[in-house]
């Protein structure tokens, strides 16, 4: 499981965190989002057959 965090402009920066991980680490990134993106806003997804693509944004101001 990697996650990449980046920033990306829609008017004010947003915060992005890209995770991409193999099927058998699905266990390991529901728990992870369950603690850290729960109140992040899920804006992408893409499942392979042997990987997943998950993209969470949080707005500046709502960033701790």
């Amino acid at each position: 499981m990697t996650i990449t965090k980046t920033r990306q402009k829609h008017g004010n920066e947003n915060i992005i965190h890209i995770i991409r991980f193999r099927r058998n680490e699905e266990n390991l990134v529901a728990d992870l989002i369950e603690k850290k993106y729960s109140n992040w806003k899920l804006v992408y997804q893409n499942f392979g057959l042997d990987s997943a693509v998950l993209s969470f944004e949080k707005a500046p101001l709502e960033y701790n």
